[in-house]
């Protein structure tokens, strides 16, 4: 965040309800279509009718929702990758072709941990909030299989600590994985996006989870920017926080003329 700030930003960085220190939702519902109007809604309150929105990983999800269900406020979209579990085309390129192969291996190889967290998140959640060590493994397998190197030079100890540490004191592990369930049961994530016109940029790190082709992208988005990065992961914010904020700076040139309100 300081880099971005430092670049003449505001920034505003709301955690999704039920991660870290924000609120779990009392009630059924608090998925990616509802949270696109809350943090919609957000940004009013704050005085910021229109601004650019960046996510990764279920925020790329529910920033792509804010794209849809609110175009008029949005300068423009950043995100990490291209999410391959759209409708296959009827006329693939060869690149999109072999992202869907590859993805029908991935899910069957890794996509386990997803399927129970979307479908018995409470089981799950439950033993992992009542062990320390099951807590560390669950969330750190993740850290190393869908890392760009090393698992400590990646992240760090401390941080990966740190990481584990906010989980386990706000006792959020399984709110969080009722996110997975509420995604799964929300008609408008599963529905693919529209074009539209709103302009959006990606950035693919390397070692992403199936890093996927422009052609993929620009089938369902308004492509106008498009960055290959040189390293990184699934997290590249952490991994490689210089080369996503001059993606984001030229994103925001590109957009906004030069405004870089976010």
């Amino acid at each position: 965040m300081p880099r971005l700030t430092a670049a003449g930003f505001h920034v505003m960085a709301p955690a999704l309800p039920g991660y870290g220190f924000s609120d779990r939702s009392a009630m059924p519902g608090m998925n990616g279509t509802r949270i696109a109007d809350l943090f919609t809604t957000l940004m009013s309150e704050l005085g910021y009718e229109r601004f650019l929105a960046h996510g990764s990983d279920w925020g790329s999800l529910v920033v792509d929702r804010m794209r849809r269900q609110h175009p008029e406020r949005l300068l423009g979209v950043h995100i990490s990758n291209v999410h391959s579990n759209y409708p296959p085309p009827q006329d693939p390129t060869p690149e999109e072709q072999a992202l869907l192969g590859q993805a029908q291996g991935w899910n069957f190889t890794e996509g386990a941990y997803a399927m129970v967290q979307g479908t018995k998140p409470q089981t799950l959640g439950y033993g992992l909030n009542d062990s320390p060590a099951g807590l560390a493994s669950w969330i750190v397998e993740k850290f190393r299989s869908w890392s760009d190197g090393d698992l400590e030079q990646a992240y760090g100890f401390d941080g990966l600590c740190a990481n584990l540490t906010l989980y386990w004191a706000t006792e959020t592990i399984a709110s969080s994985m009722q996110l997975y369930a509420e995604v799964f049961a929300d008609a408008g994530m599963r529905t693919p996006p529209e074009r539209g016109t709103v302009p959006v940029g990606v950035i693919v790190f390397p070692k992403d989870i199936l890093p996927a082709p422009r052609a993929w992208g620009e089938r369902w988005f308004n492509v106008v920017h498009w960055t290959e990065a040189s390293r990184g992961g699934h997290f590249g914010a952490w991994e490689a926080p210089e080369l996503l904020v001059q993606d984001l700076r030229t994103f925001a040139d590109r957009v906004a003329g030069g405004t870089t309100q976010s």
